[in-house]
C-alpha cells in the first residue's frame, strides 16, 4: 500500500537521467581513447606491423579481445601522427573531455539567480530659480 503514494518521476526527471546517461557514455569513451593515446603510444612501434607482444598474451589470456587490440593501436598510431595528419576524433575527444572536466566541476558552484523585480519610479524634474548673468 505504501508505492501507493510514491510520486513517480517527472517527463523532465525522466529526460534529465537520459541525458546523464548519455554524458555518462560519451565521457567514458573519450576518457578511454585519452587514456589509450597516453598508456599505449609509447608500446608501440609506429613500423611494426604486428600488435606488441604484450597485446598478443592479453588476447591469448583472454584479458584482451583482438579487436580492443586493434582497436588500441590505431588510436596509439594516430596519437604518433602530426596533429594536421591525424584523425579528427582524437582533438574531439580531448576537448570533449576537457569540457566535461570544467563542467563538472563548476556544477557545484553555479551562481543561484535571485527572482528580483526592479521597479523605476520617475521623479519630476527638479526646479531652480532663474538668475541672468550680465555679459561684458
Amino acid at each position: 500500500m505504501g508505492d501507493i503514494f510514491q510520486a513517480k518521476p517527472s517527463s523532465l526527471e525522466i529526460s534529465e537521467k537520459g541525458l546523464k546517461r548519455l554524458e555518462n557514455q560519451i565521457y567514458e569513451e573519450c576518457n578511454a581513447v585519452i587514456l589509450s593515446v597516453v598508456k599505449d603510444t609509447f608500446e608501440i612501434d609506429p613500423e611494426d606491423k604486428e600488435l606488441p607482444a604484450a597485446w598478443l598474451a592479453d588476447v591469448e589470456a583472454g584479458v584482451l579481445t583482438l579487436e580492443e587490440a586493434q582497436k588500441r593501436k590505431r588510436i596509439a598510431q594516430y596519437a604518433l601522427m602530426s596533429p594536421k595528419n591525424a584523425p579528427v576524433a582524437l582533438q574531439i575527444a580531448a576537448k570533449v573531455l576537457s569540457g566535461m572536466h570544467k563542467a563538472r566541476a563548476a556544477e557545484g558552484n553555479v551562481h543561484r539567480s535571485l527572482n528580483v523585480t526592479v521597479v523605476q519610479m520617475t521623479a519630476p524634474m527638479p526646479v531652480f530659480e532663474e538668475k541672468e548673468i550680465d555679459h561684458e
